[in-house]
């Protein structure tokens, strides 16, 4: 049988080259699990760096029996899915005789052992951060996927979206799936409660369910159309050179320094390889321990579960009940069908799922769904990795090869993000700040880890100062619902004595500030202007009003001040209760944005147009946020496109805008300037060309579905040259160092006092200007380079160009300070780190 079930193949044919390869020849990479949900995204990405790909794969690869759901709005490394407790509940419900503990190697054992050690030696801080690399990774992962629709074309299938739905038939099951949202909630995943029957079942399809009550949902999930998904990668990839082989890797050759420099195959083949990434799979312990002599037993096992599916699309969407999840799919014939998994052993149990445990995951099905009609077809699967730890799996286990690999039921979310940090890894040596926690985790290194925390933890009891005098201000957070206030919550209560109300109590808050003088306000609910969760009550008391009442009060004088970082709110409203705070004598600090980088963003870009003469060929002017919001232009676009108005004049300015509505509020702001609105880049090429005395600012505004990613660049055009400026928010926790900071300082400021921004409070960054491109740009760089907690710096070529070089030198970047990065798109690359939110400069000269 072919790989992905493509035109059959002879065993010895190589893709798209119609012939084996000689002996003489060489790949640059050796993808190992080519056809599983890392191996193929992996295929593709290192063939859009040039590179000529080996793509091996044996068949029957794990995504082909996938529900192909993109659920990053899932994280559960640790305690939510443990495989002993998964091992408990097979014995409970199919009887002791399932459990082996023990096999003839003692691999069950050392897995067990080390379970057991991850559930009762990790701390809470610990596993808060495994939760948030997980996260990070999922929505990684989701974003390339979405940048493969735009490059491969649509491949989405059926509605949006996730539904996560409990049954009164189920113990506990209500509280669990209200928990785990609220527990979600936490890492920036946004959802929302739906409680009406009928609600829920248009949600869910022409599945019935039984008792339908309540179900959440999590917008930012989608379901792949796996089959265009890997044909369109593997005409991409064979379009680019790339070589395929079905066959099984037997052996590795290595050389005296350990590097891999040939792969053989079952079939004979003998394959020099310049590099080796292994995505194969749950057979990864057996064939490391073979190949390399690495010992995996300890950290890697096999999960094992149950499949099967219902004849046409039932589910509109990923469905979530229980441990099954259900996507609408296609058969090998072609043909629409509902698949569902359900993942609840492990390979501490019987090595496959018995006829009991098919039985098992009938009842589980039944329980939700009323469904009379006959099940096609249902099997076992088995040869989904599970680690120790929950988390995935990553390792560079010789100077030229690493694994990759994806938890159980997890692969296709986190496939296309453990492609990309595979390959970073393995050919740029360019490790993740979370990578720590997806390597192996070594029973000492749980225990002294747990025991370093524990200790940290208890050396402030043993201090003379008592702990309630450690936080002395008080803060009141004024709004408790939606993802950013409990993200502000869990950040702010160990820093402060902290207290959360609802947006309507605002007479519980008086009282408060009575009983505590010199507290800060912190309002965090929703301006009259935003649009309101469905769920949310109709007595919601806005931010403006909830201000406006607690300015009326004359208890108010006794804050230490007010920050609101709501949104929504109308401009004269919120002039308004600014001129009531200063008459009170209450200092008011607005933070809009939140995004220290979008501040530097802004600074760095009228920095750059300070020197510059003449005028740019073209400046481009993104921004990026989630579908949901209004703002459109965002605030942050506005900003950066003022700043262009402010140097060259909006006589001298051709605004290109596709959004109607920022056409308008273009051509309202700027009367004296040239607003059009286009489509397509010929629109804008004919335009230019109509008036090329004008300088063209393209803006352009994209929605996407991820929940939370604030995002802005400038691409400043020259005769020979573009730099680009790009600021990024890709996590709400990366914007309460800023509020804090505020909050800090705000007693210091003077009565009355306004602000509009974080740097009205607390100095971000100054940048000196320049004389010239090339010293305002150094300039900046200085600057970055002692603000920033981290600086990254790459060029494209070893020897760069002139104009390169001159900046580097300028701006006294040391030569053992850059890295090299021949897959760059641009000349030179630099990464700056500022209050855990991320600002980029990328140069490209011709």
């Amino acid at each position: 049988m072919a790989l992905f079930k493509l035109a059959p193949l002879p065993r010895s044919h190589l893709g798209r080259t119609l012939h084996s390869l000689s002996p003489c020849e060489k790949v640059d990479l050796t993808i190992i699990g080519a056809g599983g949900a890392i191996g193929l995204p992996a295929s593709y990405l290192a063939s859009k760096q040039g590179l000529k790909v080996l793509m091996i794969d044996g068949g029957s690869a794990a995504l082909d029996s996938s529900t192909h759901t993109v659920h990053t709005s899932i994280v559960r490394p640790n305690l939510a899915v443990w495989p002993f407790a998964k091992a408990v509940d097979s014995w409970l419900n199919n009887g002791p005789f399932d459990i082996r503990l023990f096999s003839e190697s003692g691999t069950m054992a050392s897995f067990g052992v080390h379970s057991i050690l991850q559930s009762y030696f990790v701390s809470h801080d610990r596993l808060s951060r495994m939760w948030g690399a997980f996260r990070r990774l999922g929505l990684d992962s989701r974003q390339i996927y979405l940048d493969f629709g735009r490059e491969l074309g649509p491949i989405i299938m059926g509605g949006k979206g996730r539904g996560h739905l409990a049954s009164p038939l189920v113990i506990d099951d209500d509280e669990a799936v209200l928990g785990l949202r609220d527990k979600l909630g936490r890492y920036g995943v946004e959802s929302e409660i739906i409680t009406g029957s009928d609600a829920i079942q248009d949600y869910v399809g022409q599945l019935r369910v039984r008792h339908p009550k309540l179900m959440v949902r999590y917008p930012e999930d989608f379901v792949l159309d796996l089959e265009r998904y890997k044909t369109q990668l593997l005409h991409r990839v064979n379009k680019s050179g790339g070589l395929r082989l079905q066959d099984t890797v037997v052996g590795l050759e290595q050389d005296s320094r350990g590097s891999v420099t040939a792969v053989v195959t079952e079939s004979g083949q003998r394959i020099e390889t310049d590099a080796v990434l292994y995505a194969g799979g749950w057979r990864a312990g057996h064939f490391l321990r073979k190949w390399l002599g690495i010992n995996m037993s300890s950290h890697l096992n096999v999960a094992s579960g149950v499949r099967f599916i219902l004849p046409n699309h039932m589910v509109d969407r990923s469905i979530v009940c229980g441990s099954m999840f259900m996507a609408p799919g296609y058969d090998q014939s072609g043909n629409p069908v509902t698949d569902i998994g359900q993942m609840f052993l492990t390979n501490v149990t019987d090595t496959y799922p018995t006829r009991k445990h098919l039985t098992q995951a009938l009842k589980r099905f039944h329980t939700y769904f009323d469904y009379q009609s006959d099940i096609p077809k249902i099997w076992n699967c088995v040869g989904r990795p599970i680690t120790t730890t929950g988390m995935p799996f990553i390792e560079k286990v010789a100077p030229n090869m690493v694994v990759a690999l994806g938890p159980g039921m997890f692969g296709v979310t986190l496939g296309t993000g453990l492609a990309q940090r595979g390959l970073d890894l393995l050919l740029h040596n360019k490790s993740h700040s979370d990578h720590t926690l997806f390597d192996r985790q070594l029973g000492w290194k749980i225990v002294s880890s747990f025991i370093r925390e524990k200790l940290s933890q208890t050396e402030l009891p043993r201090q003379t100062v008592s702990p309630s005098l450690l936080k002395t201000q008080r803060v009141l957070q004024l709004g408790r619902r939606g993802a950013m206030t409990t993200v502000l919550s869990k950040c702010l209560t160990s820093t402060y004595d902290f207290a959360v109300y609802g947006a309507s109590q605002v007479e519980a808050v008086m009282n408060d500030i009575e009983t505590h003088p010199s507290s800060v306000l912190l309002v965090a609910s929703h301006g009259s202007q935003a649009r309101l969760p469905l769920n949310y009550d109709k007595d919601y008391l806005s931010a403006n009003e909830a201000i406006e009442k607690v300015l009326a009060h004359a208890k108010c004088k006794s804050l230490s001040g007010i920050v609101m970082i709501s949104g929504g709110i109308p401009k004269a409203k919120l002039q308004e209760l600014k001129m009531v705070a200063r008459n009170a004598g209450v200092r008011f600090v607005h933070l809009p944005g939140l995004a220290t980088s979008m501040e530097v963003l802004l600074k760095a870009v009228e920095n750059l147009l300070t020197p510059f003469i003449g005028k740019p060929r073209k400046v481009l002017i993104e921004d990026t946020f989630h579908r949901g919001k209004r703002e459109i232009p965002s605030a942050g676009g506005s900003q950066l496109l003022a700043s262009l108005v402010k140097k060259f004049g909006p006589e001298q300015l051709l605004i290109l805008t596709s959004e109607p509505d920022s056409q308008n509020e273009f051509s309202s702001h700027y009367p004296n300037a040239v607003v059009k609105a286009v489509k397509c880049d010929e629109e804008i090429q004919a335009i230019c060309a109509e008036l090329p005395e004008l300088i063209p600012v393209v803006c352009r505004s994209y929605r996407i579905d991820v929940p939370y990613r604030y995002q802005h660049r400038l691409s400043l055009q020259g005769e020979s040259f573009i730099i680009d400026f790009e600021q990024k928010v890709t996590d709400r926790a990366q914007l309460v160092p800023p509020i804090s900071q505020v909050i800090e300082k705000l007693s210091s400021l003077p009565p009355g006092f306004n602000g509009n921004s974080v740097s009205s409070v607390v100095p971000v960054v100054s940048f000196t200007p320049g004389s010239s491109i090339v010293e305002g740009l150094a300039f900046i760089i200085r600057s970055l380079r002692s603000k920033a907690s981290k600086l990254s710096v790459w060029t494209r070529q070893a020897e760069p160009d002139s104009f390169i070089n001159e900046l580097v030198t300028s701006a006294s970047v040391q030569t053992t300070h850059i890295q090299h990065d021949p897959s760059l798109c641009c000349n030179l690359r630099i990464e700056a780190e500022l209050d855990a939110q991320l600002f980029s400069i990328s140069v490209t000269t011709s």
